[in-house]
């Protein structure tokens, strides 16, 4: 059951940087709609994640500082 909030962040996140990805192939081509996808995708699945509680922001941190 606990796996669900994620699931549903991940969805939405893939909708999101597909969506940024179409929306730009057209102006910055291939290369770049991908990065910006990906960026798109980050942010959004970070935003949701935090939003739905699938994760607090003081876990967040703390997977932040062992990383460095």
């Amino acid at each position: 059951l606990g796996v669900i909030k994620p699931f549903a962040s991940a969805a939405i996140m893939a909708a999101f940087a597909y969506l940024a990805y179409w929306a730009a192939k057209h102006v910055l081509g291939n290369t770049l709609s991908t990065l910006v996808a990906i960026a798109c995708g980050v942010v959004v699945y970070v935003v949701l994640v935090l939003l739905t509680g699938a994760i607090r922001l003081d876990e967040l941190k703390k997977m932040l500082k062992r990383g460095k």
